[in-house]
């Protein structure tokens, strides 16, 4: 994007570069300033490629005046069109000034792709979302008018029944004024239904309550399947609750149909997992231009966002669990913190919850099987108790998990054209087996997925060379998506392993 700027005086075009770390003024524009400047010279070994790979011719290095700031810039031999002056993120993103002209220029799709603090971005969403009707009016989202209804067919002949659970006395206020607030808005009417479903408070982690009803009795006639009782109440909702086991994929499959025509537009940058929007994008200017055409397509269906739920404009975010960064994915530190401060379980139900909780983390830890498995050992058996073997793998496995890996994106472009070749290695042991899926960005190998699973039952007795074998063949079915049609170089620190490719008969197990 483009704007007037003045440098040393004079009034010139200036190109707001968010992809460029360095500022560059034009030859023409130097000629007309030189005499206000002083050129210093640069390494020789300092160069700048435009974006077709050519290099740039410099004179050197100079300090000079823009929209009354004083700002470092590399002084061209090259023009750039009707541009003269190139302003890149060096510059950018330390100035007050030219951000305030970014947000000016938001009507006009025009956003920065520069780091912006969390006051900012909540300002300039702010500013986006007053042009849309997207927000509930009330503290209960209303249902569309523009969705068509939905019929709910059953094969029950029996009405299903359950008894009312108690509620707390200390819940009851909150869940009465739900009750009626869902009767005022129109989600939910007075019902004759002979089936009646119990309801169940639920506390959220902002610590609210949400009002739930527990569905799990009916199989699968509309609006009467979902009738429920509270304090003298009989009701029955008039839009889709969630509880039913077919709500889910329901409101997934509407919500993708609203959105799929962004989706197929934008392929890498929209997901979409229930009533979750997640946009990604490679700056600022491409998000906020998603987010505009998204709040469109919402608006158009009625739909609503729950604005304290929505994070903007993230460098990170917690995502189904882990935490998506700029270049991958790591452990989400709250699930850490929960795991170190997990005390040593006392039952087996105790354990189960801490291998269900360290489990959804295995694909950060290259040693997870390793350390779980005298863990899991340890429900089968009919006594439970903790041996000194086994509170020490507890303990690696937390100090593991807490010391978990970072897991870089893969570089699909590069794969395809053979540029960045994957690297598999793969190792076993009378425990378990791992691979760790490893290509080259930016000079250096970087770790793009991990895997590993527990030996059980008569593979704990193979052979060596079946068992690393064994880890190669699975670990390349683990990463088939990756690796399919694409190059691969496997390591193993197991040689007798190679010479199986030079036997001209093997078992029937290293065929297999």
């Amino acid at each position: 994007m483009t704007t007037r700027m003045v440098i040393e005086n004079y009034n010139c075009q200036a190109l707001l570069d968010t992809g460029a770390n360095i500022s560059l003024m034009s030859n023409k524009l130097y000629n007309k300033i030189k005499d206000k400047i002083t050129i210093h010279p640069l390494p020789a070994s300092f160069g700048i490629n435009d974006v077709q790979q050519q290099l740039i011719s410099i004179l050197g290095k100079a300090k000079v005046v823009l929209n009354g700031q004083k700002v470092e810039m590399i002084v061209s031999n090259n023009n750039f069109g009707t541009v003269d002056v190139i302003v890149g993120t060096n510059i950018l993103k330390n100035s007050k000034r030219l951000k305030n002209i970014l947000f000016q220029l938001l009507d006009n799709n025009e956003v920065n792709t520069i780091t912006m603090s969390d006051k900012e971005s909540e300002s300039l969403i702010k500013k986006l979302l007053d042009n849309y009707n997207i927000l509930p009016k009330d503290d209960i989202i209303k249902p569309s008018k523009v969705i068509t209804e939905i019929e709910i067919t059953v094969n029950d002949v029996k009405p299903v029944v359950m008894k009312n659970r108690p509620i707390p006395f200390t819940l009851f206020k909150t869940i009465n004024s739900q009750v009626q607030e869902m009767i005022k808005s129109n989600i939910a009417e007075t019902s004759f239904s002979p089936y009646n479903s119990a309801t169940v408070p639920i506390k959220k982690p902002d610590e609210s309550i949400r009002l739930c009803i527990d569905y799990r009795l009916i199989k699968k006639n509309s609006r009467e399947l979902t009738a429920f009782s509270f304090n003298g109440y009989k009701l029955q909702f008039k839009v889709l609750p969630f509880g039913l086991s077919l709500a889910l994929g329901l409101f997934n499959s509407i919500i993708f149909n609203i959105l799929e025509p962004l989706m197929k537009k934008y392929p890498n940058s929209i997901y979409l997992y229930i009533d979750d929007i997640l946009i990604a994008t490679k700056s600022i200017e491409e998000n906020i231009i998603l987010l505009k055409n998204v709040f469109e397509l919402l608006q158009t269906n009625d739909l609503n966002i729950n604005i304290n739920k929505s994070k903007w404009i993230q460098s990170s975010v917690d995502f189904l669990g882990m935490t998506l960064i700029e270049n991958g994915l790591q452990a989400n530190t709250d699930k850490i913190k929960e795991i170190l401060n997990f005390p040593l379980p006392q039952s087996k139900k105790e354990l189960q919850s801490f291998l269900g909780l360290a489990n959804y983390l295995r694909q950060f830890c290259y040693k997870f099987s390793q350390y779980s498995k005298s863990l899991y050992g340890l429900l089968p058996v009919d006594k439970f108790s903790w041996s000194e073997d086994t509170k020490q793998d507890f303990v690696k496995l937390k100090k593991s998990l807490q010391n978990s890996s970072f897991i870089s994106a893969p570089n699909l472009e590069d794969t395809y054209s053979g540029k960045a070749e994957y690297q598999l290695i793969t190792d076993a042991s009378r425990v378990g087996i791992a691979g760790v899926l490893l290509q080259k960005q930016d000079g250096a190998l970087k770790i793009v997925g991990m895997y590993n699973r527990t030996l059980r039952g008569s593979k704990v007795n193979y052979p060596l060379t079946n068992l690393e074998a064994l880890a190669l063949c699975a670990s390349l079915e683990y990463y088939h998506a990756f690796l399919y049609n694409n190059r691969v170089h496997c390591l193993t620190d197991y040689i007798a392993l190679t010479y199986i490719f030079l036997k001209n008969s093997l078992s029937l197990r290293l065929l297999k």
